[in-house]
């Protein structure tokens, strides 16, 4: 049995040469050829061995992480530092274990070793992956959209660029010049107005026989909030007997966005119900408890809004969907760009081109969205 090839980045020597020493470096190449060798050369032999020993702990630092343990260090970077802002748990946590989908082939390689042909490899087979999808009798696979992967491909330069610098594990990123495949479709489902007031009186009665689920989706609706931002609310961010929900502020649960974190206005139609949510619990306690007695995973508020469209028999919009339906009606009703990309949490108001179907501020009526939605007349 052969010799295994020794792939680990390593200095040899000091060994002698005619005017002093030298110190053999040896770089292997990604693909697991014979690497490259590069040689210092000194007057004596302690020089030497003062340079290989420095050498040897820089080679460590800069290619002994592994994509695993880098991925590791790279979540905590994102939950306590970001980029721009710290990520929340969740926000972090569903990036990284996309990253690790999308460095899967070599996650347990050195960071070091990834060069730029394998990392379009990784890239191309990352566009072929297919989820499941469909009940028990019904399940096939999907392939998952171009928006999908080219926002994957998004994140993995990110997270490169910061192996880069701060970390400078590696001197450039590989992924650099790797470009998305296929067309994005801009855009989310939505719901029409009437479809909106259907879904809206559903909901309500729901909501008013104790349905959390049902309440929740009403909160996406008519305030523009996240899954997350539902979620991960506690019975003290309702505020000022009902009236204001507190989010990102103080010790409350972060939005994903900066301008998700402010208090929001509960509407009139909701308050009742979210009081009674939050009455005689513990002030910590979340609003809308799981099963177990903690906060409910994203899943929940996604079957929910399967169940109730279905039962209000319109097509089936996401929760988020449901935040962009009210941005929708709110420019249609003839609000300001900037005061729906303000109601919604986005940074700019780019963003909500992503979230308010296409035409509709060419078409702004009298009315506003939440008048629509709740008074069914425009």
């Amino acid at each position: 049995m052969g010799r295994r090839k020794d792939d680990r980045p390593r200095c040899r020597g000091p060994y002698r040469h005619r005017d002093g020493w030298y110190v053999e470096t040896i770089i292997p190449e990604a693909a697991g050829g014979t690497g490259r060798a590069t040689s210092d050369y000194f007057g004596t032999e302690a020089e030497a061995l003062e340079f290989k020993e420095i050498k040897e702990r820089k080679l460590k630092r800069l290619h002994g992480v592994t994509f695993d343990e880098a991925l590791t260090e790279y979540r905590e970077f994102l939950v306590t530092t970001g980029h721009k802002k710290p990520s929340t748990e969740d926000s972090a946590d569903e990036t990284c274990r996309r990253l690790r989908l999308f460095f899967e082939g070599a996650i347990n390689w050195r960071v070091g070793r990834l060069e730029e042909d394998a990392a379009g490899d990784l890239y191309k087979e990352f566009t072929k992956r297919t989820y499941v999808v469909g009940g028990k009798k019904k399940r096939r696979e999907k392939p998952y959209s171009a928006a999908h992967h080219r926002h994957t491909l998004a994140q993995a330069k990110s997270f490169m660029r910061w192996c880069v610098r701060p970390q400078k594990w590696i001197a450039s990123s590989p992924l650099e010049d790797v470009k998305g495949i296929g067309v994005v479709s801009v855009g989310k489902e939505q719901l029409t107005g009437t479809e909106s007031i259907k879904f809206y009186r559903l909901c309500a009665d729901r909501a008013l026989d104790g349905d959390h689920a049902a309440l929740g989706l009403l909160m996406c609706l008519l305030m523009a909030l996240r899954n997350g931002d539902v979620r991960k609310r506690v019975v003290r961010d309702v505020d000022l007997d009902g009236t204001v929900l507190r989010i990102g502020v103080g010790s409350s649960a972060r939005s994903k966005t900066k301008k998700g974190d402010r208090p929001r206005r509960i509407p009139s139609v909701l308050q009742v119900m979210i009081k009674r949510a939050a009455h005689g619990r513990d002030a910590l306690a979340p609003l809308f408890p799981a099963a177990d007695g903690g906060f409910h995973t994203k899943s929940w508020l996604k079957a929910a809004a399967k169940r109730l469209c279905k039962a209000a028999e319109v097509p089936y919009v996401t929760p988020h969907g449901l935040k962009g339906t009210t941005g929708t009606l709110a420019t249609e009703a003839g609000a300001l760009a900037d005061a729906v990309a303000e109601y919604l949490s986005h940074t700019s108001t780019a963003t909500g081109r992503h979230y308010v179907a296409d035409g509709a501020a060419a078409n702004a009526k009298a009315a506003r969205a939440l008048e629509v939605i709740v008074g069914g007349k425009r």
